[in-house]
Order: structure tokens, then sequence, then C-alpha cells
């Protein structure tokens, strides 16, 4: 009778669980509920046999029902909160009874500040038992109070005036006592964690290994009942197999003779490509030729409308032809140097590249002598950075390029402000990086970020120019096998990032 009702207690709340874990801990915190409400009914009355104390006794036996109250909510499907009680339930009431028995009889000794301890050391436990890894929070919540407990163990007795000194006690190894219990249960728990990781990670091979048997077994039977019907299905198959076989030497056929057309058409497209090719070039050298033409013819009738125009008598002018003798002169004038911007990038285009080991600081000393005018006029800085002092490139179009860009830095400097300009030059894996960068008014790259580099596009009307530096930079520096990249900011200033290929050491 009492086998029967144990098993039926243990089982109460089963229903609930959706997990073989959770049905464990369920029965499992079922038959400890019972355990612990025994075990503190025998307590209170073992206190009211040798102390006479009749209400710390009833006190002691009243916590029986607060155990028994585990079953109650597993029976109503709130197992979660029935397991988190239970677990809190042995430390917590543990250390409030003890609190409250050394507050009715002051005579203590050092026995029960430890007996206590060890209550809370075997508590710790508990969350191990009645809670699974898929319910963390729990088990580290309820450890994690536990441990506090431990921690707070002295500060609780002594904040009811219960405490270790506080009652005389001497507390030469007390502090020591303290930190053994504190380590062992750093290790029980260790111990136990572990446990319980081995101990699920069994039952879910346990689970898998009887999943893969079960299905297995529903597979081979199947596969009994299959191989029966595919040894029919066999026999059709090995006919479908040598129609398919016929078919697929007939298309095997088909494709070779396509492939010999597509070859045949493919070396026409060659022929008629390199044709195209071969006309190509003959049409962009004639065009190139006809730019020279253009470029040197238009120079001679220029060049004599420049004269004409100063041999002009302009005392003698009516008011009408001056204005029209200084339009002819200045649209003359810029007719030129649009056929001079044409003639230098034609020449660019044309010349080989010849490239040289250049000293750069000789040739920045250069550029920057021939900018001194326009450096002195906004009272520029000019800081040099070198790490690398020899560079591998093509001589003039480096002059070109530092000189264009010194100058468009010296032009669009903030008038409000020092000018001032970093060069500097650092060594890379396989090419050189040459920085020119400024504080002047900057460039919105947003805006005009696309068109930066093309011929005649100026971006500020406020400074005189033709639009053409960093064009031909770009170009230079693309046909010396480089890059060029912009960074800038309106009214902060603007970084060029030149990128030159090495030579190879040899």
């Amino acid at each position: 009778m009492l086998v029967r009702l144990w098993r039926r207690i243990g089982a109460t709340g089963l229903a609930y669980a959706d997990s073989p874990q959770q049905r464990r801990a369920i029965y499992i915190a079922n038959r400890l509920a019972i355990i612990l409400a025994f075990c503190n009914l025998a307590a209170g009355v073992a206190i009211q046999l040798t102390r006479d104390d009749t209400f710390f006794s009833l006190l002691v036996i009243s916590c029986s029902g607060l155990y028994l109250s585990t079953i109650l909510l597993n029976n109503y499907g709130y197992s979660t909160s029935g397991r988190f009680i239970l677990t809190l339930l042995l430390p917590v009431s543990s250390l409030v009874l003890t609190v409250y028995g050394k507050m009715l009889q002051p005579a203590v000794n050092e026995t029960s500040y430890f007996s206590s301890r060890a209550v809370l050391l075997v508590a710790s436990i508990l969350p191990m038992i009645l809670f699974s890894f898929r319910e963390r929070k729990h088990l580290i919540t309820g450890v994690v109070i536990i441990f506090l407990l431990l921690v707070l163990y002295d500060p609780i007795h002594e904040l009811f005036g219960v405490g270790y000194a506080q009652m005389g006690l001497d507390r030469t190894s007390y502090g020591f006592m303290h930190f053994i219990i504190l380590l062992l249960f750093i290790l029980l728990s260790i111990a136990f964690y572990y446990y319980k990781i081995m101990l699920e990670r069994a039952e879910r091979k346990v689970r898998k290994t009887n999943k893969r048997l079960r299905s297995l077994h529903s597979s081979l039977e199947d596969q009994h009942q299959k191989i029966v019907l595919q040894s029919d299905e066999l026999q059709e198959s090995q006919v479908k197999l040598q129609e398919a076989y016929m078919v697929i030497s007939s298309q095997n056929e088909m494709l070779s003779s396509k492939n010999v057309e597509l070859q045949r058409h493919l070396e026409e497209q060659n022929a008629i490509l390199e044709s195209n090719n071969v006309e190509l070039h003959k049409r962009l050298d004639e065009l190139q030729q006809y730019s020279y033409t253009i470029s040197h013819n238009l120079r001679g009738p220029i060049a004599t409308l420049l004269g004409l125009s100063e041999l002009f008598n302009r005392e003698s002018a009516t008011p009408e032809n001056l204005e029209l003798i200084n339009h002819i002169q200045t649209s003359t004038q810029a007719l030129d140097e649009v056929i001079r911007d044409l003639t230098q990038v034609l020449k660019m285009q044309k010349k080989g590249m010849d490239k040289e080991q250049v000293d750069l600081p000789h040739l920045l000393d250069n550029a920057l002598v021939s900018l001194e005018d326009a450096k002195a006029a906004c009272n520029s800085n000019v800081e040099l950075d070198l790490e690398v002092h020899n560079i591998w490139a093509v001589k003039s179009y480096l002059h070109s390029i530092l000189y264009n860009l010194l100058s468009n830095a010296f032009k669009y400097c903030q008038p409000d402000i020092e000018s001032k300009v970093w060069v500097r030059t650092r060594q890379l894996p396989h090419e050189i990086l040459i920085e020119v960068e400024d504080n002047g008014i900057g460039i919105d790259l947003s805006k005009h970020g696309d068109s930066l580099f093309k011929m005649y596009r100026r971006f500020s009307s406020s400074r005189k120019g033709r639009g053409l530096g960093l064009y031909l930079a770009k170009m230079q520096t693309e046909s010396m096998g480089g890059r060029i990249i912009a960074e800038s900011t309106p009214h902060v200033g603007t970084t060029f990032k030149i990128y030159l290929p090495q030579k190879e050491k040899e």
C-alpha cells in the first residue's frame, strides 16, 4: 500500500511534462519534497523533545507544508515553479531557522555556525538535479542564490546580532573554514555540473541511438519490400537503358556535327574581327593624323589673327570697333589655348614612355621654384615627408603631375586661414604612394566626383584656370601604369593619392 502511494505521489504532474528529462525532474522533485517534508517533521519533533521550545518546533514543522506545496504545483502543471521553490526552500529555511534559533538561545557553539552551512552546501546540488540544461536560466539562478546565501551568511547573522564574533566565539580559524566551505561549494557545483553534462549527453546519445534503431528497423522492412519489387523493375530498366544508349549515341553524333559547324563559324567570326580591328586601327591612325593636321594648320591662322589684332589702330577706332576688336582678340587667344591643350594631349598620347629613376626631392624643388609666385601669393607653407626619394617613373610626366597638383593647392587656398601643403611618399609592397594634401577650399565630390578628372572641368568660378591640369595628371599617371585618387571635403581640404608601380629588383 505504501509503495503504491509512494509511486502515485511521485507520478504527480507527469502528464504535463514535454520531455523525458522533465518527466524525470518532476518525479525526483515529488519524492524529494516528501523526503524533506518528513525530515523537517522529524527535526521539529526532535527540537520539541530536546529543547522544549514549542513555537520553534512548530515553525520547523510548518516548513514541511511548504515542501509539499511543490507536489501541489506539479499537480496543476506548474512544475517549473514547484521545482524552483523546492530548490530554494531548503537553503532559505535552513538559514532563517538557524538565525532565529540563535536569537532564541544565545548560548551557541562553533558547530551551530557550520551545520547550517553544510545544509547550504548540500542544497547546491538541488538545481543540478531538478533542472536540465534546457532550463539553464532556473538552474543558474538557483546555484547563484545559494552561493549568495553562503557568501552573505555572516552579514545576515551580524544583521540580527548573532554573528560569530558577536557571540564571543574565537575567530582564529573561522575565516579559513568559511573559505573552505566556499571552495567546497565551487568544487561540488563544478563536479555536479560536469556530471550533469555527461548525463544529459549520454541520454541524448541513447535517444538518438534508439531513434536510429527504430528508423533502421523500419527502413530495413521497407527495403526488403522494395527489393522484391525492384527485381522486376531492374529487368525493365535494362531494356530502357539499351534504348537510352541508342538515343545517346545518336545525340553524340549530332553534337559532333554541331561542334564542327560551330568551330567553322567561330573561325569565320574571328577572321571578321581581325579584319575589323585592322580597319579600326587604320581609322584611329587617320583620326589622330587628322587631329595633328587640324592643330598644326590652325596655329598659323590663329597667330595671324592675333598679329592683326595687335596691329589694329586702337587710337582711331570707334568705341564699338574697339570693343569688337577686343572680343576678337580674346576669342582668338582662347582658341589658341585650346589648340595648345589639344597639341599637348596628342603629344602625350603619341610619345612612348621612357621610365627612369627620378630624384623626387630635386624634382619637387624645380616645381616649387616654378610656382614661387603662386606660393607667395597665398603665403603657403610646404612640408615634405618623403619616405621614398627615388621613384621609377617618366620624369617629365611626374614633374607635370606634381606641378599641376601643387599649382591647384596654391590656387585654391582659403584666404582666411594659413595655407599649408603636405607632400608625402610611402613604400607599399609593389608600388609607391605619393600624397599631395592641402587645407584649401576643397571640392564637393558628391556633386563633381564623376567629372573631376575630365577635360575643361572647373569647380570654382572664383579662381582662374582652364580645367586641364587634373585631366593631364590622370592621363600621365595611367600612362605610367598607375592610378590617381582624390579625397576632399569642402572648406577642409583635398588630398590626391598617386600610386605608381615600381621596377622589380633583380
